[in-house]
């Protein structure tokens, strides 16, 4: 069976992406996650018998951004009380091959989030951009899928994914507030689907946001959450 790809949102975010018909990509640095972009440990220490004259790791995380989706057949409760307690959140779906050619670029990664043990386990990274496609193993109910996009530094000569000049320390980056990349919106919704929490005139809201926008025919459903339990009769 296929699986879906879910971005959960509030409703700012759900119209931001509407209104502007462009899909944001987080900065990998500005995370919450401390660990994002590190190195299991096992992978260091071959890192750093290799190319002992790379610099620091860290300052790769300037050059990568990421968008992030919840890979599953079916909807989250957990995603749900995390973006939707309150009634006003919304659930994108879609598939990744609507992902993809919604978002005409070239240089993108669409890859799910490999979970590691990051004690005791070592991962397959090649690059230093493989790195964020990694997350530690406390971290697999997420389900993660990314879109990433990489920016290599500034350098003229390049060893296995490392500038041989110039020194990524000094280099800008991505903008810290991460980019938009243009989307085609029609493409990339499969379904719109309500919180269980939300109301009757939120339900009518976001349908007529949609119409707003050009976009009433889109589909629009609400959680199966929401499905009233049935037992069996005598």
């Amino acid at each position: 069976m296929c699986k879906y790809l879910w971005r959960y949102v509030d409703l700012a975010k759900f119209i931001r992406l509407i209104a502007t018909r462009t899909l944001h990509f987080t900065r990998i640095d500005q995370f919450k996650d401390k660990f994002e972009g590190s190195y299991p440990l096992r992978n260091l220490r071959d890192w750093e018998q290799k190319y002992p004259e790379v610099g620091d790791f860290k300052h790769y995380r300037k050059f990568a951004c990421v968008s992030c989706w919840y890979e599953s057949i079916h909807e989250s409760a957990a995603m749900w009380e995390i973006y939707g307690k309150d009634g006003q959140g919304i659930a994108i779906r879609t598939i990744r091959e609507r992902l993809e050619e919604s978002l005409q670029d070239d240089g993108l990664i669409f890859e799910g989030v490999k979970y590691i043990d990051f004690l005791r386990e070592k991962a397959n990274i090649s690059t230093p951009y493989d790195a964020f496609l990694c997350k530690r193993i406390e971290f697999k109910s997420e389900k993660e899928f990314r879109v990433a996009i990489f920016k290599l530094p500034e350098s003229d000569v390049f060893d296995d994914g490392f500038p041989r000049f110039g020194s990524p320390e000094k280099q800008e980056g991505f903008p810290e507030g991460g980019i938009d990349l243009d989307v085609n919106v029609e493409t990339l919704i499969e379904r719109i689907v309500l919180s269980p929490y939300s109301m009757k005139w939120y339900r009518v809201l976001v349908k007529d946001i949609l119409v707003r926008y050009n976009l009433e025919r889109l589909t629009v459903a609400e959680s199966e959450l929401t499905l009233d339990p049935v037992y069996p009769k005598q």
